[in-house]
């Protein structure tokens, strides 16, 4: 009997000891690979295929409920179609186009009893900045063919964020980090474009870039250092 109270207050005692130290500030730095698919706008849905992308993402988590994140992503675009005829004498193809983001915000934590694991939702605002592939033109009006590129400047509009995911103890220190995120990305008025062609020449044009959202997902390890 006094074996299985001894055995019991072990239990509880190692339980507390736990809770103690996940209320104890840390920092959790984690490297991802990300999967998007883009919800409207209809425009940009139609002619975007999945995007893959790459991610580095720091939380300082301030206890057990409570941490501020910081993300910084980049996703590759790729268009559905993206070689193809103009005319009878001019093809084209489209590389892939390229958005940087940064934001964050608040994440809450729902710790599971006895266990390591931690569900968490969040919430994030921040930058995307988007590059438009570079643009081949090729002729075969003189021989040998002439190509001409087209490269553009990139757009940074505003977004916002919401999403859930769940820390899992690999380790240590070590955490596999499983999420899905929710992202919406402003309509912004007025942008100007510069299109700067491979014969030195630019061209500027103005216009609306449209609303659009998506979703992401994302897995990746990460690594908690305690402060």
């Amino acid at each position: 009997m006094k074996k299985i109270i001894g055995v019991i207050l072990f239990v509880i005692l190692s339980a507390n000891l736990s809770s103690a130290q996940i209320l104890k500030p840390s920092l959790q730095v984690a490297v991802k690979g990300a999967y998007s698919s883009v919800l409207s706008h209809y425009e940009i849905k139609d002619e975007v295929s999945g995007i893959p992308g790459i991610q580095l993402e720091a939380t300082y988590d301030i206890n057990s409920q409570l941490g501020i994140y910081g993300n910084f992503g980049a996703d590759f675009i790729s268009a559905k179609n993206s070689t193809g005829r103009i005319d009878a004498t001019t093809t084209y193809e489209q590389k892939t186009s390229t958005q940087l983001s940064g934001y964050g915000g608040p994440r809450f934590y729902f710790n599971i009893p006895m266990s390591p694991t931690k569900i968490f939702v969040d919430a994030g605002v921040g930058i995307y900045s988007t590059k438009l592939g570079d643009q081949n033109f090729t002729s075969t009006t003189t021989d040998p063919a002439t190509t001409i590129t087209a490269s553009y400047s990139y757009v940074s509009q505003w977004g916002t964020n919401l999403g859930a995911g769940v820390n899992i103890a690999a380790g240590t220190n070590m955490i596999i980090n499983l999420g899905a995120k929710y992202h919406f990305i402003f309509k912004k008025s007025d942008e100007t474009v510069t299109r700067t062609l491979s014969t030195g020449t630019s061209n500027n044009f103005t216009g609306d870039i449209p609303e659009h959202s998506y979703i992401q997902f994302a897995a990746g390890i990460g690594y908690r250092f305690g402060l």
